[in-house]
């Protein structure tokens, strides 16, 4: 199986030396799969949910944007995470939702439809001038339409 290698990291102020550093890992001796991104670098761990060609199928239908793209390991994980959550009582919320990436590829890989509960999904949905920390572009323009529109299925 292939390693997984995508540059997303957040809040790296000198990209350069930090993706040099990476690159040095790399070429030490490390053995086992690799996976870099998302501010996640491992190695020796197991990647076979990568070959999980129907949550693939999802996450690269869903996952459109490159930073979206990077999130694949937290994806998978947030899905076992709920399928385990799924026989205990009480609904589910994503609080931060962004553009609804995370919870559309949970309501597709649950088939979160025949579940018999409620996802709820809360988020500002328009820069109110309070977000610093990271630039959300989607934000700028607004895009309560358009995560409303992703599930109107």
């Amino acid at each position: 199986m292939p390693d997984h290698l995508n540059t997303v990291f957040y809040g790296v102020s000198d990209t350069q030396t930090f993706y040099r550093g990476i690159q040095m890992a790399l070429g030490a001796s490390i053995s086992g799969q690799v996976f870099t991104g998302d501010n996640l670098f491992t190695f020796g761990k197991s990647l076979g949910f990568l070959a999980d060609r129907q949550f693939m199928s999802i996450f690269n239908a869903q996952a459109t944007e490159t930073a979206e793209q990077a999130t694949v390991w937290r994806a998978h994980t947030l899905c076992w995470a709920a399928r385990r959550a799924l026989p205990l009582d009480g609904d589910f919320v994503e609080c931060g939702s962004y553009r609804g990436t995370s919870a559309r590829i949970l309501v597709e890989a649950l088939a979160f439809e025949k579940t018999g509960k409620r996802f709820s999904m809360f988020d500002v949905f328009d820069d109110v001038g309070q977000i610093d920390q990271h630039d959300y572009p989607a934000l700028k323009g607004g895009i309560h339409d358009f995560v409303r529109s992703r599930f109107a299925d």
